[in-house]
């Protein structure tokens, strides 16, 4: 852990941003690989460039090697996380409300370093970075995905709403 820093992603990043979304993935990995942790939406190489210019993503490196990230998709475009801006106008019923919540949040690291704080350590940073752009982080979370959740709560965030398959969480910011 000595060797770990975290910093904003850099462009120079996108590959190793896109090998571990890949990786973890919920459509890439064996029902056994479920049990310990997935990501939903898939981030492409436009996606996540837009999200680096944006400063909306920082990272966990060990030497030079990229083993974490923690995102707010939101001014990506990403058309996979229209529901959860759906979500977000349900359960808030103000669209300048909505203004102010990053959604999207999205955290990956890689397994072996999980358990050294590396998740709360890229939300603080990520949290600076923000600079107050906005008051509530938010995201979804598969009701299978156990791990994130414990994850998600573990670093603040609360339970606002749920439907048959997702728990919607967020994390108040100031």
């Amino acid at each position: 852990m000595n060797n770990i820093i975290i910093r904003a992603a850099q462009l120079s990043d996108v590959d190793d941003l896109i090998r571990l979304n890949n990786k973890y993935l919920l459509n890439h990995l064996t029902e056994e690989q479920k049990q310990k942790g997935f990501v939903r939406v898939e981030y492409e190489r436009e996606y996540l460039q837009q999200i680096i210019t944006n400063k909306e993503i920082v990272v966990a490196l060990d030497y030079d090697l990229v083993i974490g990230y923690y995102l707010i998709g939101r001014t990506s475009n990403n058309d996979r996380l229209v529901y959860q801006r759906e979500k977000l106008l349900l359960i808030f019923n103000d669209e300048k409300k909505i203004e102010k919540i990053g959604y999207g949040a999205q955290a990956v690291i890689e397994k072996e370093y999980r358990g050294n704080n590396l998740l709360q350590l890229m939300l603080n940073e990520l949290i600076k970075q923000l600079n107050g752009k906005y008051e509530i982080l938010f995201s979804s979370v598969t009701k299978i995905n156990n791990s994130a959740l414990k994850a998600h709560t573990a670093g603040g965030y609360k339970v606002l709403a749920e439907d048959d398959d997702k728990f919607y969480v967020g994390l108040k910011l100031f």
